[in-house]
């Protein structure tokens, strides 16, 4: 049972949740749109005019149109406990019917509302029987009051401006500039904002971008707009009369994108050394004579490589040859010939965002050759002089590979007699 009601209650928490989605959704479309307002009362703190808005997609569900005068649009208290309802008809009908887009106010009234507290927006509501008067007032549209006058803005300004650059080209810029409103302030003699790029806070070198209706927030500075010294955005606020003494301000840093780039640097060292010479080596039976020569070779390269973030590669490749090579003839006329070489290679590579990795390679390889020729004659007098030579030669030759990993060997062998 306990299971039973767990799931009963998640049920109807989804049906709910699909509820409000659905009239979310329905609000969407009973919405309307493009709200207008001009003051024709040149008088200051009076209005005088026709609101008039685009009806919603679908009407539907619609009951009737509601008009506000409200201090703040997005505070659901503030516009309860300072704002009014306008009236359709003075004494009659309080709503404007469907089919009817607009609501004249005439003749003027004052633009300020309970406790003196200034008007700064007409907001239209799409009053609908599934709706009570607090969704409707958040899903109202809106149009921000301009009190036409001979004033000017005097020093207010907006707050919070904030921009962040999207272009990745240099001395280039582009993204949404936004700002908000002053609670306490008020915009009523506010017409527009515009928008202005500057070298400092206080506005030296400006170059004016453009400007928005006062009901807006934010500002579209388009793609490749040229910012070459300037890392200020400035919004002033402005009517006809003039812009304001004061500006708000953001700073920004102009995103430069650049791609990766890749510099290699690389040397190379070889010492090479050699000794030869010749020596006499008493034998046991005869004397031998032995000429030899050392061979030794270093190599040593490395590269580095660093790219622009910073990350940097390594490769040093180290290679050490030695060739010793020795050879005697004894009076036996025996002559024998050694060859030793030994190579080794290591090689080290590393990099500042992965582990370093090293291998060694090692080849040995030596061979050992003789050849042993002995010439015999006689004479006599009855026979032809006979010369007989025989040589013979050997020779052997084994190779062996090493790593640091791995060891193969390998030995070949070979002789030949003549």
């Amino acid at each position: 049972m306990a299971v039973s009601g767990g799931l009963a209650r998640c049920a109807l928490l989804l049906v709910h949740a699909l509820s409000l989605l659905a009239l979310a959704a329905a609000a969407r479309v009973s919405e309307v749109s493009n709200v207008e307002f001009v003051d024709i009362n040149t008088t200051d703190h009076v209005i005088e005019g026709t609101i008039s808005w685009d009806p919603p997609t679908d009407t539907s569900t619609v009951l009737h149109y509601g008009v506000w005068i409200a201090n703040n649009k997005d505070d659901i208290f503030n516009i309860l406990r300072f704002g009014s309802k306008l009236w359709y008809e003075d004494g009659g009908e309080p709503n404007v019917p469907i089919g009817t887009n607009h609501m004249v106010i005439s003749p003027a009234i004052s633009r300020y509302l309970k406790e003196d507290m200034p008007a700064h927006w007409f907001m239209v509501l799409s009053h609908r029987s599934d709706f009570d008067l607090g969704a409707t007032l958040t899903s109202a549209s809106y149009v921000a009051i301009y009190d036409s006058s001979s004033l000017q803005v005097g020093d207010i300004t907006v707050s919070n401006v904030q921009f962040t650059d999207e272009d990745s080209q240099a001395t280039r810029i582009g993204g949404t500039l936004s700002w908000e409103r002053d609670p306490a302030a008020d915009y009523g003699f506010v017409s527009d904002f515009s928008i202005y790029l500057a070298d400092d806070a206080s506005g030296a070198s400006e170059t004016r971008l453009g400007s928005v209706p006062s009901t807006d927030f934010e500002f579209s500075i388009p793609f490749n707009t040229v910012a070459e010294t300037q890392r200020f955005l400035l919004v002033y606020c402005e009517n006809p009369n003039g812009r304001s003494a004061m500006a708000a301000a953001a700073s920004f840093t102009d995103w430069d994108w650049e791609p990766p780039s890749t510099e290699t640097s690389s040397t190379m060292t070889t010492l090479t050394s050699t000794v030869s010479g010749t020596a006499t080596v008493p034998l046991s039976s005869s004397t031998s004579t032995s000429s030899f020569t050392l061979s030794s070779t270093s190599t040593t390269s490395s590269s580095t490589t660093t790219t622009s973030s910073s990350s940097t590669a390594s490769t040093t490749s180290s290679t050490n040859t030695f060739t010793a090579t020795a050879s005697s003839t004894s009076s036996s006329s025996t002559s024998v010939s050694e060859t030793y070489s030994s190579s080794t290679t290591s090689t080290t590579s590393s990099s500042s965002t992965s582990s370093s990795t090293s291998s060694s390679s090692t080849t040995t390889t030596w061979s050992t050759s003789s050849t042993t020729s002995t010439t015999s004659s006689s004479t006599s007098s009855s026979s032809t002089s006979t010369s007989t030579t025989s040589t013979s030669t050997s020779s052997t030759t084994t190779s062996a590979t090493s790593t640091s990993s791995t060891t193969t060997s390998s030995a070949t062998s070979s002789s030949s007699t003549s």
